[in-house]
């Protein structure tokens, strides 16, 4: 079982998608937390801090707080997706006796994607990575130099794709200078590359997680250096 409790919320707070550990934790059967709001599962004395932390959240940002449940504290990262014009909020919490991994933010985005129940289709790498472009230009702006190929079409799932490109491609708003993305292919495989500047290298624990989606879906993300190449057979 996951030791991540996982909720994804509408922009009013009402759950939407919800993984076990969440129903185990809020002492409900599976589906028991779909329709409720969030307050209704967490204690009162913290619901002014929650409300002030949603507003921040509907803004852009992504917060962390503390919540004491059943004599435990959960340390929880929440923050807000933007899916095909529509806004999600996504609750990753953990107990906060476990190590901190670094990637609850990529949790909680794929679990939109889980939500969404995407299938496998085909999907034009340059048009996705021009789509992330869009949504994080406020973060990225004079960062990068893009250098598009002509890549053939890929047949994968789109938003945990989509999910490894922001997460990559967000990597160079740590270091200095500006990163070359460039994509391309061959008969058997279309890829986005991605170079850091010089003197930097990825140093992010949610590369792992990042290579396990990629595994996933068929294709591979090599690292080496201050190149990050995610490759995807065609």
């Amino acid at each position: 079982m996951s030791r991540d409790s996982i909720l994804i919320m509408d922009p009013a707070g009402k759950i939407v998608w919800a993984n076990r550990l969440a129903h185990d934790i809020a002492g409900l059967q599976p589906g028991g937390l779909l329709g409720m709001n969030y307050l209704q599962v967490t204690p009162p004395d913290t619901h002014a801090q929650l409300l002030k932390l949603h507003q921040r959240k509907l803004e852009g940002e992504t917060v962390c707080f503390r919540i004491a449940l059943k004599g435990r504290v959960l340390s929880t990262t929440s923050g807000l997706v933007h899916v095909n014009g529509r806004g999600y909020l996504f609750a990753v919490g953990r107990w906060a006796a476990g190590p901190p991994l670094g990637d609850e933010v990529l949790l909680g985005e794929l679990a939109v994607g889980e939500l969404l129940e995407e299938s496998r289709t085909r999907v034009d790498l340059n048009a996705l990575l021009v789509s992330v472009l869009r949504d994080e230009a406020r973060l990225l702006k004079g960062r990068l130099a893009l250098e598009p190929g002509d890549p053939p079409d890929v047949q994968v799932r789109p938003w945990p794709i989509r999910t490894v490109l922001r997460h990559l491609l967000l990597q160079t708003r740590r270091q200095r200078g500006r990163a070359a993305v460039s994509t391309g292919g061959d008969p058997t495989h279309a890829w986005v590359e991605i170079q850091l500047p010089r003197d930097a290298e990825p140093k992010s624990a949610e590369l792992a997680m990042c290579r396990r989606i990629a595994r996933e879906q068929g294709g591979r993300l090599r690292v080496a250096g201050r190149v990050m190449r995610l490759s995807l057979p065609v």
